[in-house]
């Protein structure tokens, strides 16, 4: 395969704490709309997992717009993502958020 300097180098495979270091590196200017990816399980079906979702963005951000909430059950229907656009105002609002989205039983992944 041929890159873009006209040779056959492989292109350069960035290793996660290269990706996390490029990602902390770009510049976000805040404030800044910004979507946040919460995937769990819904274990009693109800509702809860989206409850406790928006409850922990709503105690980390003063925006979190309702109306553009996704939320998608996996194909075979044992886990749910719910996409929440959230309006923050810095990267350490963000990073706290993100700290307790994980440190939820109930949430296995936040993006």
């Amino acid at each position: 395969m041929t890159n873009q300097n006209g040779n056959d180098t492989p292109p350069r495979v960035l290793s996660q704490a290269n990706r996390l270091k490029a990602l902390e590196e770009t510049p976000l200017e805040y404030p800044v709309d910004f979507p946040i990816k919460v995937i769990g399980q819904d274990s009693d079906g109800a509702g809860s997992f989206r409850a406790i979702v928006l409850g922990i963005l709503d105690r980390h951000f003063a925006s979190v717009e309702r109306s553009g909430v996704a939320e998608r059950p996996s194909r075979g229907g044992k886990y749910t993502s719910i996409t929440a656009t959230v309006r923050a105002d810095s990267k350490d609002q963000l990073d706290a958020a993100y700290a307790a989205l994980t440190a939820s039983d109930e949430v296995l992944w936040a993006l």
